[in-house]
């Protein structure tokens, strides 16, 4: 038996859940901001912190509608990570030395750098928390926008958020000292960035502070060129044991990050790690990795109190970095 065929007529009209997704699509063309931001936007700062000390800032959106599209583009005096809701945009690959941003500014306020992201992907329908960590320069200045879908769906609405004093900021007991040494406080938890919880008790109003360039000036723009992830990981062998030092080859020469995984270590402990001074947690398996430095040799030493061991280390790891086109930036 034949099917029956189905002729077109001139009269079919486009359905109307079609009709919406084409309005919307239309809106999201027209309705999201175009080109780079004009810079400079609202600078801000931690009100009381010394210049040495790495800040986290943060802040929570939210609207009407359920968000659809999204960028941020940010500007800041030296390193940063970037999280949207607890996942690090700046990463490329689910380890936490993975997502530090470089080059950082070198030229003290002549020169800032800046880049923007396409946040789409990390964003959630109601409430969105963006956060920021930042050294050695821990200025930042950032403008949050994109697209909303409101109304049931029948209208897509742009929105834009810059920093201002609304921000939230805190230390994290980390800093670089002048002769560019890093400190890591093991203590101060970092598991707020990374879930996107808050416990707003710890956290002080960010200030508003004059812009570090002055309107006119061209601000250096991060060349996607100038991405950076992990190269490779290698794990270093024990190769010498002293009262309160061990040493570890790393096997070949290379530039990137430490990463040491601890275990029976006190609360307070001080131990130095290849130039890093870190404080314990004394947690199990706590891992002190650096950041906004960089170590290059062939060979790590940790060194602490007399009662230190090959037992209290688990694993050095050294993790070259290698710069490469990172598409995933404006894409």
């Amino acid at each position: 038996m034949k099917a029956a065929q189905r002729h077109p007529t001139a009269a079919s009209p486009l359905p109307l859940c079609v009709f919406r997704l084409f309005c919307i699509l239309a809106a999201m063309v027209a309705g999201l901001p175009s080109g780079a931001v004009v810079w400079p936007v609202n600078w801000i700062a931690h009100p009381c912190a010394e210049g040495s000390e790495q800040i986290w800032f943060c802040r929570s959106f939210s609207g009407e509608g359920r968000t659809v599209a999204g960028q941020i583009e940010m500007a800041v005096g030296g390193g940063a990570v970037l999280y949207v809701n607890g996942y690090n945009v700046t990463a490329d690959v689910p380890i936490p030395v993975s997502g530090v941003w470089r080059p950082s500014s070198a030229g003290g306020e002549a020169t800032v750098v800046a880049a923007r992201y396409d946040v789409t992907r990390y964003l959630r329908p109601d409430t969105n928390v963006v956060a920021v960590w930042c050294a050695p320069e821990a200025r930042l200045s950032l403008v949050f926008s994109g697209l909303r879908v409101t109304h049931g769906g029948r209208r897509a609405e742009p929105f834009v958020h810059t920093t201002d004093a609304t921000w939230l900021c805190r230390t994290c007991g980390s800093r670089i000292s002048p002769d560019g040494r890093e400190r890591v406080d093991g203590r101060e938890t970092q598991e707020e960035l990374r879930t996107a919880s808050l416990e707003v008790i710890k956290w002080l109003n960010a200030r508003e502070i004059a812009p570090i360039l002055e309107r006119g000036k061209i601000m250096e723009v991060v060349p996607l060129r100038s991405a950076v992830r992990v190269g490779h990981v290698d794990d270093c062998c024990l190769t010498e044991v002293a009262a309160g030092r061990l040493t570890y080859s790393c096997g070949r020469g290379f530039r990137g990050r430490i990463r040491v995984t601890l275990r029976g270590m006190r609360r307070g402990d001080l131990l130095d790690i290849g130039g890093m001074g870190y404080v314990c947690s004394g947690e199990s398996d706590e891992q002190a990795i650096m950041r906004f430095t960089e170590y290059v040799g062939d060979s790590v030493i940790v060194s602490g109190g007399p009662d230190l061991t090959p037992d209290n280390v688990q694993s050095v790891e050294a993790i070259s970095l290698e710069e490469y086109f990172n598409s995933s930036w404006m894409y």
